[in-house]
């Protein structure tokens, strides 16, 4: 028989029992593995190609002893299976890990609020499992090439060329070694982690990928910035979620002098309140600043991340400015213009000095407001180059109609407060059936402003109002009642007193404002305002009958 043809019968031989004996071996493996630890399950799972093949391996080096092939053939095969052999060690070694890795991962989730734990144990993890899997490749490639005879045997002076060649390549690396050491200081001391919120080159962003040489930033317009690992060894940046993931934001107002800052703060705390981004933690409106033309406020609130804190920061600024435009217009900031005399003794515009006043701006705020000082007699409003606005007008000139639209926002400003005002009543309440009443009415409350909104379209007037000092007062002596009576039984008693008084004043502006506007041909209007006036007497007589029935008899 030929030696290729006995070559040829061995090597066929070796390569069926080798696949036979790591089919077996894998079979019987996983049933002996049924109820053990998932990681062996795993990892015979996932090496099985590798195990196959290092069988293989080592059949076909018994083959190659038994074939007769001549040395140099050998010894070739026998350098190559050893390569082989060497690989396949690696390749399990390396799946090993990061199936050791993903399991240990599992117990750890960083999609949840609180995930500061998972997110270091993460960091940790991925930057570790990085440069393991280029140590094991390192010294899989080592040991590979110290199968070669030739290194061995002339391993002096390859080892003198390798020093002049390992200085020159450790130049040219020198920022990839120090990436490599800077990755493992970074898994070891963590000044960053996975998700965590960062402020690099002046952007904000989050940390979406740690890699064995680089940092991945996605910034909040899903732009990513590519950052090496030294750059968070060597350089200052910002991590707002180093210990913590709550943040406090902070929401700069610059108003009139004329502001409520009471009434102000009463706003912010209910929109804070009643967001879901607040975590609850921290709430304060102050005044930072007082100018000679305006005054700074800051108000500070808590939220759970930094991207719930952006949001809550808008929120607030967004409803801040529609209420200080709805409720407090005067406060908005205005550039007032100061009309002084040229000469003492003759006043500019007057009679007698038969000149046009001179006018001198003096800038105060963002938005040009006239504002005038004089020692001409009469309202400056009627002086030349100011227009008349409804508050401006004489007295004298003024009409049904001008009444009409002060009262209408006499009642808007009523109704904004009472919506306010309701929820406090309803939690204050002991009784289901008043808490039941005060919830429905703030229902009702809203389709009434919505109401005043298109009665206001139909005179072609802003939506504006005006503030309302009898509400303000029934509300106070509301809130002094919760406070002096709070756990008595006589509270709901109260309550009722107060609800009714404000309902009380609604019904007689609305049954004034419907008879006006039928006076006055506005018969959509009147239509609107009849249909809240019957609502807030029917609420009146509601509350007149929980009254009678037993929240008075419970408070004796």
């Amino acid at each position: 028989m030929p030696d290729w043809i006995e070559a040829a019968i061995i090597f066929t031989l070796a390569l069926a029992l080798s696949w036979t004996a790591g089919f077996l071996l894998y079979r019987y493996t996983m049933k002996a593995l049924g109820r053990v630890d998932t990681f062996w399950q795993e990892l015979v799972a996932r090496t099985r190609g590798p195990v196959q093949m290092a069988l293989i391996i080592m059949a076909l080096g018994i083959a190659t002893n038994a074939a007769a092939l001549s040395w140099r053939g050998a010894a070739f095969m026998q350098h190559a299976l050893m390569i082989g052999l060497i690989a396949c060690i690696a390749c399990v070694l390396k799946t090993a890990m990061d199936i050791w890795i993903a399991l240990h991962l599992k117990r750890y989730r960083i999609d949840v609020e609180d995930n500061l734990l998972a997110r270091k144990h993460v960091t940790q993890s991925r930057i570790l499992q990085r440069v393991g899997s280029i140590l094991i490749v390192a010294v899989g490639v080592g040991a590979a090439l110290m199968t070669i005879e030739e290194v061995r045997q002339y391993g002096v002076s390859l080892l003198a060329s390798a020093g002049a060649a390992g200085i020159i390549i450790g130049i040219a690396l020198q920022s990839v070694l120090r990436n490599l050491l800077a990755g493992i200081q970074i898994a070891l001391t963590q000044p960053i982690r996975i998700d965590d919120a960062v402020i690099v080159e002046g952007e904000w962003g989050n940390i979406e990928e740690i890699t064995a040489t680089y940092v991945v930033v996605r910034i909040w317009d899903m732009r990513r910035l590519v950052v090496p690992l030294t750059y968070f060894i060597d350089e200052p940046f910002q991590n707002w979620t180093r210990r913590d993931a709550t943040l406090i934001g902070s929401v700069m107002l610059y108003l009139d002098h004329e502001v409520s800052i009471n009434d102000l703060r009463r706003e912010a705390e209910r929109v804070v309140h009643a967001s879901d981004l607040w975590n609850g933690q921290v709430f304060v409106l102050q005044v930072t600043d007082f100018t000679e033309g305006q005054v700074e406020v800051r108000v500070l609130a808590s939220a759970p991340s930094a991207g719930k804190a952006f949001d809550l920061r808008c929120e607030l600024r967004e409803a801040l400015l529609a209420y200080l435009q709805n409720e407090q217009p005067y406060a908005l900031p205005k550039t007032r213009i100061d009309r002084l005399p040229r000469q003492a003794d003759a006043p500019q515009g007057s009679a007698d000095s038969g000149t046009e006043p001179d006018w001198r701006w003096e800038q105060t705020g963002p938005e040009p407001v006239l504002s005038a000082l004089t020692d001409t007699p009469g309202d400056v409003s009627t002086s030349p180059g100011i227009p008349q606005t409804e508050d401006s007008m004489p007295a004298k000139d003024k009409t049904l109609n001008d009444l009409f639209i002060d009262t209408l926002r006499d009642i808007y400003y009523a109704e904004r407060k009472i919506l306010k005002a309701l929820p406090k009543m309803q939690r204050a309440a002991q009784s289901e059936k008043l808490a039941a009443a005060f919830e429905h009415h703030r229902d009702e409350t809203e389709t009434h402003i919505e109401r005043l909104q298109k009665v206001f379209e139909l005179v072609g007037k802003a939506a504006r109002g005006k503030t309302c000092d009898a509400i303000e007062g029934i509300i106070a002596e509301g809130e002094e009642i919760m406070e002096d009576f709070k756990g008595s039984p006589a509270l709901d008693a109260g309550l009722i007193s107060a609800a009714q008084a404000v309902e009380h004043y609604e019904i007689t502006r609305y049954g004034t404002l419907r008879r006006w506007a039928t006076e006055l041909g506005m018969k959509e209007a009147a239509k609107l305002l009849s249909e809240t006036l019957g609502e807030e007497s029917a609420a009146d007589n509601k509350l007149t009958k929980l009254a009678e029935s037993s929240l008075n008899a419970a408070a004796q």
